[in-house]
């Protein structure tokens, strides 16, 4: 748990401890990670359950895994542990700082539900990790 909430507060600049000890703690959450060569971390999610669905928060896949099937992984991961208590609906959180997640995401057949725009002053193109804010994040 120390190198994911590392890996989230690095890219939130959020402290996340206690979220991820809460994910821990409750059994109807849990947190993934995805493991690279020898000891790295690839990527991550925190699944928890909230009015019924799945919900897939601080979503993390690296730049490395994100071109080899690294949210895929997760997005498996994820699914694997709702059906076990038998949620049928994945959401998940995006940002609209990086489209990349999204239209990822828009490739593996997932739709628009809900929607909050923002006037955005400029868009910034990004190289590196596809992420996802944690679900309980406001902005």
């Amino acid at each position: 748990m120390p190198t994911l909430v590392r890996l989230d507060e690095n890219e939130s600049g959020f402290r996340r401890e206690p979220d991820f000890r809460f994910a821990l703690d409750w059994e109807a959450a849990t947190l993934l990670k995805l493991c690279g060569d020898g000891d790295s971390t690839h990527g991550m999610a925190v699944c928890c359950q909230k009015r019924g669905a799945g919900l897939l928060g601080s979503l993390y896949v690296s730049a490395e895994a994100a071109g080899r099937g690294g949210l895929t992984a997760l997005l498996e991961g994820a699914r694997a542990f709702y059906l076990a208590r038998g949620l049928h609906e994945l959401q998940v959180t995006l940002t609209a700082s990086d489209l990349r997640l999204t239209e990822a995401l828009f490739d593996l057949g997932f739709k628009t539900r809900t929607a909050m725009v923002r006037m955005v002053r400029e868009r910034k193109l990004r190289s590196g990790p596809l992420r996802g804010p944690l679900c309980s994040e406001k902005g």
